[in-house]
């Protein structure tokens, strides 16, 4: 194993790291734990006693270092379809297609990238082969997220326009219910008080014996 491959490799790992641990905070345990197992397999290495071990030290190395790269962008990827899946919750009461005019696409697009990578899970012929297509889906996936993420200011505005909306029409409905109340408590009171005028009429008209 070239001394130079291994460095490269271990390099392109640590940068994935950086660069989706932003994106993918906090989950991408995975990718670190083969960072370091790649680390402990180096370390190895430089200590072992033969060329053949120190060989096979670097080549476990070198491998850890590849998987590294692989669970950080399957962790962004993965990660990216949970905040799909909050974002279409948080704006599930406005039409987002009338800001993001694309969004049909975009769903289609997470649609296929989560079926596509649940199968290849399955069905790969080696990791290897699903964290290459993975890199691919994540640079699609996380392409459709920017849109969405841009979108949000503006959808936002439409959440709240939606809601004073929703305002207006509660305060509506509660004060024509109001005005219903009063005027069926109008009413009432103007049967109550003609029956009481019924009943003074007849009373006075008994006592004039006209009855």
């Amino acid at each position: 194993m070239n001394a130079v491959d291994l460095h490269q490799a271990y390099k392109e790992a640590e940068d994935a790291l950086h660069s989706l641990g932003i994106v993918a905070d906090g989950v991408d345990t995975a990718a670190v734990n083969e960072l370091r197992y790649a680390g402990r397999h180096i370390l190895d290495g430089l200590i072992a006693e033969g060329e053949q071990e120190r060989e096979e030290q670097f080549q476990r190395a070198y491998r850890h270092c590849e998987r590294a790269v692989y669970e950080a962008y399957d962790s962004a990827i993965f990660y990216h379809f949970d905040q799909f899946d909050q974002f279409k919750d948080d704006y599930r009461m406005i039409v987002v297609s009338e800001v993001v005019s694309g969004f049909v696409d975009i769903e289609k697009t997470m649609r296929e990238a989560r079926g596509f990578l649940e199968e290849a899970r399955r069905n790969s012929e080696s990791r290897a082969d699903y964290y290459r297509r993975a890199i691919e889906w994540y640079r699609r996936v996380s392409e459709a997220w920017g849109t969405l993420s841009a979108a949000r200011e503006e959808l936002n505005k439409k959440v709240d326009q939606h809601n004073e909306k929703l305002a207006q029409a509660e305060l509506a409905r509660q004060e024509a219910a109001k005005a219903e109340a009063d005027a069926e408590m109008g009413r009432k009171q103007a049967i109550k008080f003609s029956v009481v005028i019924a009943l003074v009429t007849i009373a006075v008209n008994f006592a004039l014996g006209l009855f």
